[in-house]
């Protein structure tokens, strides 16, 4: 294996591990998700996994915090995630720090698309994969794309664009985060860009 490759699953086994072993603080009983929030994440969710079909989306019941979704991820991966964040409203990036600082309660009823979602605690999650490794998740959710969390999305002040970001851990050396811009076009929310990190 060289050294590149080395570097790169050991980044991917960083992001993954950070992403599922966030403070698992529970939200105030006010910090539940918006109805936009919802929207916002359903039809990223929906562009994300469109390819793979799931029947199942296994999603974190709250948003997440912290590494990766502050804006100071993006600039530290760079790269790709600059195209991106040259079209994100300035008040956009700004509301996604701040959001994000605290985490919110997500409604899988309100998350509407062709997939069910199942909402997993950060101790279920932790209790799939412990012991078995990720085995036994495949096993009990065989089409499901792994373990998701979602950001809160930052919407500019006209409530028109949205940066959010998507978050999957598929195996220990498994997974991808991914920032939207998301653009409202008559009443409906759509990905307008994507970008691995």
């Amino acid at each position: 294996m060289t050294w590149h490759r080395r570097v790169w699953l050991s980044i991917v086994a960083l992001v993954v591990t950070a992403a599922l072993a966030q403070n698992s603080l529970p939200p105030k009983e006010t910090e539940t998700c918006t109805d936009d929030d919802h929207a916002i994440a359903a039809a990223a969710l929906a562009d994300l996994f469109e390819k793979q079909n799931p029947d199942k989306i296994l999603l974190l019941d709250q948003t997440s915090i912290g590494f990766p979704p502050g804006m100071a991820a993006i600039t530290q991966f760079g790269g790709k995630a600059q195209a991106l964040l040259k079209d994100v409203p300035k008040d956009a990036k700004d509301e996604f720090d701040s959001r994000n600082k605290t985490r919110a309660k997500v409604e899988p009823d309100n998350i509407k698309g062709s997939f069910e979602v199942i909402l997993l605690t950060d101790d279920e999650s932790k209790k799939l994969v412990e012991g078995g490794g990720w085995e036994p998740l495949h096993k009990k959710y065989p089409k499901a794309p792994g373990i998701t969390l979602v950001s809160r999305p930052g919407l500019n002040a006209e409530r028109t664009r949205a940066l959010l970001y998507i978050g999957t851990s598929c195996d220990m050396l498994c997974g991808e985060g991914v920032f939207f811009l998301l653009g409202k076009d008559g009443g409906q929310w759509k990905v307008l860009h994507r970008e691995t990190i």
